[in-house]
């Protein structure tokens, strides 16, 4: 049986934090054919973590994100929980289609908290992958949010499972 496509025609998905694990998650996606480079975006805080993800990915990374939101159809946030409140006001603010699918990687986070923290009814899944995910061998465990529905969870799994065993 033909599974649906991750992301529908015309929308993307984007990582925002393309460090380590961003980068990690993505290339998974990328390298299992969930998604294709041009259905992928990334953004980082400075030039030189952008040019690094952007080379060693072949996709478009960025610090100014905003002009692609509108086609987001998933948005993986790799941030450092420190700049969740920023992160997240700032998505809110660039006009953050309602439907987007929001998941989390920060630890320290509950989905209450991102809930309240983005401050609109997108539907949040937490998770929690370790650093063994980085060379195929981690765990992640998922939960989702309040608004989360079953099939953005499937989603969601499908995502992890590119990089680890999911709990």
């Amino acid at each position: 049986m033909k599974q649906t496509p991750l992301v529908p025609k015309g929308k993307t998905l984007g990582i925002i934090g393309c460090g380590v694990m961003g980068r990690t998650l993505l290339r998974g996606l990328l390298d299992s054919g969930l998604i294709t480079k041009s259905q992928a975006w990334g953004s980082a805080r400075s030039e030189a973590t952008c040019e690094t993800a952007a080379k060693e990915l072949g996709i478009p990374v960025e610090i100014a994100y905003e002009h692609r939101l509108k086609n987001a159809a998933i948005l993986l946030i790799c941030v450092k929980p420190a700049q969740a409140a920023k992160v997240l006001a700032h998505l809110r603010e660039s006009g953050l289609p309602k439907d987007t699918l929001m998941i989390s990687i920060m630890a320290g986070l509950t989905s209450a908290q991102l809930e309240d923290l983005l401050a609109t009814a997108n539907p949040w899944i937490r998770s929690m992958p370790n650093t063994p995910c980085i060379v195929r061998e981690g765990m992640t465990v998922i939960a989702k949010g309040t608004h989360a529905s079953e099939a953005q969870m499937h989603s969601t799994q499908r995502i992890l499972d590119r990089k680890s065993t999911r709990l």
